[in-house]
């Protein structure tokens, strides 16, 4: 043999015998498989589209109207819900009590002032003669409150507020 030459090219008398006694077998048994992967993805499909079909049938009043009927309760009871806890945070409001100013007659209404103030960085802008400037926002919420005694109600005016002021940069 020579050294290209491998025992595969040149099998031996008893090594014929041996293949072909595997290669009987292996027939045998492949022959056995055949058509079996077909059959089991053909019951794959049917199963599959029973159980497909199942899904799809409904029992009647489970479908869309029944779906649409419970959503429509279940926002309706939510809503009554936040009805009544606004209703009730009303009506049981405590008056508010003077801060800041003084109530000197009971029928001087009380008076409560809050501003809140935010700066915001409206960043590098060019003005209208073409100098850099830096846009600097102020946005002020002023809001007042009184109660007023002798008509026994409670009033609020908000007033929002922004001013824009520019400071000039130095160019390089």
């Amino acid at each position: 043999m020579s050294h290209e030459e491998t025992a595969y090219d040149n099998p031996q008398p008893e090594d014929q015998a041996i293949g072909r006694v595997v290669r009987a077998a292996v027939a045998e048994d492949l022959e056995r498989q055949r058509g079996r992967a077909a059959m089991a993805f053909r019951e794959a499909m049917q199963n599959a589209a029973f159980h497909m079909h199942r899904e799809t049938k409904r029992e009647p009043g489970w479908g869309l109207t029944f779906k649409l009927h419970w959503l429509a309760g279940t926002s309706s009871a939510i809503a009554a819900c936040l009805a009544v806890v606004l209703t009730a945070q009303f009506l049981m409001r405590p008056p508010i009590a003077p801060t800041g100013s003084t109530a000197t007659n009971s029928q001087t209404p009380v008076i409560d002032r809050i501003t809140y103030t935010q700066n915001f960085d409206g960043g590098t802008v060019v003005l209208q003669d073409q100098t850099p400037a830096r846009m600097l926002r102020q946005q002020t919420v002023k809001q007042t409150e009184w109660f007023d005694p002798s008509e026994n109600a409670t009033y609020s005016v908000t007033q929002p507020v922004e001013t824009v002021e520019y400071q000039q940069l130095q160019p390089y």
